[in-house]
């Protein structure tokens, strides 16, 4: 009896993270919705692995009873698969709503709304003026302690003549040896140490009539500012906000 031998190709190898925690999510909180020929399984030590999709260029989203939905775009077929890390924002039916500080306010139906705080630990900080580095995805910083913020999303805030800006970019890795903060897209800012704040961003969307709540971990309590980040006419809007307690 001769018996086939076939391999299964893993395409993309995934990690679910809370982004209030910083802790691993539990496979039972999550659900994969697939593009056709798809399958999730997943592996010992938090690992959700992608294998037997028939295109290249694929959406997969994610869903959950306590998390906010959300979407995945990939390109599979790339030589080597990295594991990428997904960070899941709160909605609300997360256990222990009402105990962690937020902000609130209103914005157009739907939209995307994004804060970042400020606190006296500042989680990354320039080393040196933006504007004089060469290589303009890694940036030497100064993280003022170990935080998982692989695949998080940051903002440069910098305060200007005429108010805050701010832009946008994911960090792809922090090296602790040469300090180096690699990022997927470059700021296009002359970003000076002493003027920007790099902050991890948190983001919820608004409901039907515009209203949003927005979570964030429990030391923003004590933060020094915060921002919340519209869209508008294709530009980021910035306004200082305050940060509310139910408590």
């Amino acid at each position: 009896m001769i018996r086939s031998r076939y391999t299964i190709q893993v395409q993309a190898v995934f990690t679910l993270y809370d982004i209030l925690t910083g802790r691993p999510v539990q496979p039972g909180n999550v659900r994969f919705f697939l593009p056709e020929g798809g399958r999730i399984t997943y592996k010992e030590g938090g690992y959700y692995v992608l294998t037997g999709c028939r295109d290249t260029q694929i959406t997969l989203a994610i869903e959950s009873p306590v998390y906010e939905r959300a979407e995945i775009a990939k390109k599979l077929g790339k030589p080597g698969v990295e594991t990428d890390r997904v960070w899941l924002s709160p909605d609300s039916a997360y256990p222990g709503f009402c105990r962690f500080p937020y902000v609130k306010g209103r914005t157009e139906p739907y939209a995307q709304v994004r804060a970042a705080f400020v606190d006296s630990r500042q989680k990354i900080r320039l080393l040196k003026d933006y504007a004089a580095r060469e290589e303009k995805t890694a940036i030497p910083v100064f993280c003022g302690e170990k935080t998982e913020l692989a695949g998080r999303q940051i903002a440069a805030v910098s305060a200007k003549k005429h108010g805050w800006e701010a832009e946008f970019s994911v960090v792809q890795n922090i090296d602790e040896t040469s300090g180096l903060c690699h990022i997927e897209k470059p700021f296009s800012g002359d970003l000076k140490k002493e003027d920007v704040c790099i902050c991890p961003v948190f983001s919820t969307q608004a409901d039907k009539e515009g209203s949003y709540r927005l979570l964030l971990p429990k030391e923003a309590a004590q933060a020094q500012l915060c921002f919340v980040f519209f869209e508008e006419k294709g530009k980021t809007k910035v306004q200082e906000t305050k940060i509310l307690t139910d408590g």
